[in-house]
């Protein structure tokens, strides 16, 4: 395992700009450099950062704080990649026209589909906890998975007009809205299209102007429904939003950096990262997101159990969160659903109008509780969902995550904080499996030690502290990038978090 810390650092310059409905404010964070090979795609999650470096056939893994964990070199000719654990991937051989899952931990790389593979040229694929779907350019069509592999349905693309797709290059997938978005690198424009197929639209152009690409890469979408395009000939990302308006161009220039070269693989975080391959540059940009507070109900988000989670099922406790913004109406409550993993349209249960209270240790950040009151099987799989109330807006609901019963707390584990970003205080929640002493530091992106706090004698169960953005003598931090690190006994996890002030 290489110890290398390979971020380059640089000072963040805010530029904003507007467009749409809503100010989007862009902070460049910095870069990671470590001899990369003609990085192109990018797969960002469980505070893994994970590069393929098709020219030199391999994947490498990254924590959240830029030290390399593994690197694997892989069978075939790699394009896409999407994150199924903490150290597995699934990624596209165009050469065997197959999807393979690597284990980049076990070293271990076979067929993902079981029964084999069916594909003319598959060039992209997405994972969620119950499915995963390739995008096939040669047949112009996402053909959707299970979780053990098998093929259950296949999508047809084509435009109602009968306008030929020129080449599906990549593809993303809006979860709440449930909306795939398809990029034609031919003609330079996004198509959409619902989750059964039906044909919704598109947007975009060839041309160099704004809501413009000449030249295409890859294609992603956060959390609020933006999506971002890279364009390899411009130098730059191009933003639309939800609405498919035109949002914004990120350029490193703007932030006195030099240009892309060759941006191609994106990724975007639940923390408002964004993450850009320059190909031609050998490193990976990243670029911390903000929008400004919209006119309707703030947005929920779930705090815990997390996505991907394995939480002890009696006496589960749902939490959610909202954070407080100057201008969003006052929240008057949060409504939460819970699905059980074979219907992810009909609520096993749900609770409505929880009333929030404000978080300890926090005055921007407001948290609603739900203590479920039926019974969980063990080893079995659940998602839930959450939006906000404000007087008579009611948000929109918040992503599935997905989450896996268990009997007892078997695992130590560094939860996300919340809120992140924050200003100018946070809280940072961790379980412990049991009793014993455990070190809670943070650090800068330079790798000094900002903050620590020590705990003795805790009790097994789930804990919780909060980070005022101060240094070890009380003086406020800088905007930016931080890193958390627990230690307890023979467990080390770090994750990130970003102060904007």
């Amino acid at each position: 395992m290489s110890r290398m810390r390979q971020w380059v650092v640089v000072l963040a310059v805010v530029f904003v700009t507007t467009g749409g409905a809503a100010a989007f404010n862009v902070e460049y964070v910095g870069s990671i450099t470590d001899q990369l090979a003609a990085p192109t795609g990018l797969a960002v999650g469980c505070d893994h950062i994970a590069v393929l470096e098709p020219l030199s056939r391999r994947i490498t893994i990254y924590t959240a704080d830029g030290i390399m964990t593994h690197r694997l070199d892989l069978a075939g000719d790699a394009l896409g990649l999407a994150q199924i654990s903490e150290t597995g991937y699934l990624l596209c051989d165009r050469e065997a026209r197959d999807v393979v899952a690597v284990d980049c931990a076990a070293g271990t790389q076979s067929s993902h589909l079981a029964g084999g593979a069916d594909f003319a040229d598959p060039v992209d694929v997405i994972a969620t906890p119950w499915s995963s779907y390739i995008l096939d350019a040669g047949r112009n069509e996402i053909c959707i998975a299970d979780r053990q592999g098998a093929v259950t349905s296949r999508i047809a693309l084509q435009p109602p007009d009968d306008t030929p797709i020129g080449y599906a290059i990549s593809f993303a997938y809006d979860d709440i809205a449930q909306t795939f978005y398809i990029f034609d690198q031919l003609t330079a424009c996004i198509l959409a299209y619902s989750q059964s197929g039906e044909y919704l639209g598109r947007f975009g152009a060839f041309g160099a102007d704004d809501g413009e690409v000449t030249r295409g890469g890859e294609i992603a979408c956060d959390r609020d429904g933006y999506i971002y395009v890279t364009d390899r000939f411009q130098g730059r990302i191009v933003v639309f939003d939800s609405g498919w308006e035109f949002v914004a161009n990120i350029d490193p220039v703007a932030f006195g950096q030099r240009a892309f070269n060759v941006p191609t693989g994106i990724a975007v975080d639940d923390d408002g990262l964004v993450y850009a391959a320059s190909t031609e540059d050998r490193r990976v940009h990243i670029f911390a997101v903000t929008k400004a507070a919209r006119s309707r109900a703030p947005a929920a988000r779930g705090v815990y159990p997390e996505d991907r989670d394995t939480v002890v099922a009696a006496g589960l406790e749902l939490i959610a969160g909202v954070e407080i913004h100057g201008d969003d109406p006052t929240v008057t409550g949060i409504d939460f659903q819970l699905f059980a993993a074979s219907d992810t349209v009909t609520p096993l249960a749900e609770t409505l109008d929880r009333t929030p209270v404000l978080l300890p240790g926090s005055d921007a950040a407001l948290t609603a509780a739900w203590p479920l009151d039926i019974p969980l099987a063990t080893n079995a799989l659940y998602g839930w969902r959450v939006r906000a109330r404000a007087d008579e807006l009611i948000g929109d609901w918040s992503p599935i995550q997905w989450f896996t019963t268990a009997i007892t707390i078997t695992d130590y584990r560094l939860e996300q904080n919340y809120p992140n970003p924050f200003n100018p205080r946070t809280v940072i929640f961790f379980e412990m499996p049991l009793a014993g002493s455990a070190t809670l530091t943070v650090y800068n992106l330079l790798g000094q030690k900002v903050w620590q706090q020590a705990f003795d004698n805790l009790p097994p169960g789930r804990h919780q502290t909060t980070w005022g953005g101060t240094d070890s003598n009380g003086r406020p931090t800088a905007s930016g990038v931080y890193f958390y690190r627990l230690a307890a006994g023979d467990f080390v996890a770090t994750r990130k978090m970003v102060l904007l002030r």
